[in-house]
């Protein structure tokens, strides 16, 4: 790794045992359904078995996703969500998406 690399686009959350449970879960879930095999043929079927096992649909202009939420305090003090999601773009690079959504 070369010293010149900078950080790129991260999820900095706030650490409780409520955020860590429910990323563990989260992550497990993708992980019963995702293969390397998966990942390079069919990553829409991981989307749909996401769909299937309860996470929410959307479709936006970046693509397709499935995604859980679960209240989480946010930058404004207000209360957000912590969402995991995978998102298949309309590039067709499969992606996990872990971020705060919220008012700032």
């Amino acid at each position: 790794m070369s010293n010149q690399n900078k950080p790129l686009k991260g999820a900095h959350l706030a650490i409780n045992v409520a955020s860590l449970n429910f990323l563990r879960t989260a992550l497990e879930e993708i992980s019963k359904v995702v293969t390397d095999a998966a990942i390079d043929d069919e990553p829409l079927k991981i989307i749909q078995a996401m769909e299937a096992a309860g996470w929410e649909r959307a479709d936006d202009s970046f693509g397709r996703k499935a995604y859980v939420t679960t209240p989480f305090p946010c930058g404004s003090g207000t209360d957000g969500e912590l969402r995991v999601g995978v998102v298949l773009t309309k590039r067709g690079v499969f992606n996990i998406d872990i971020r705060p959504w919220g008012e700032y």
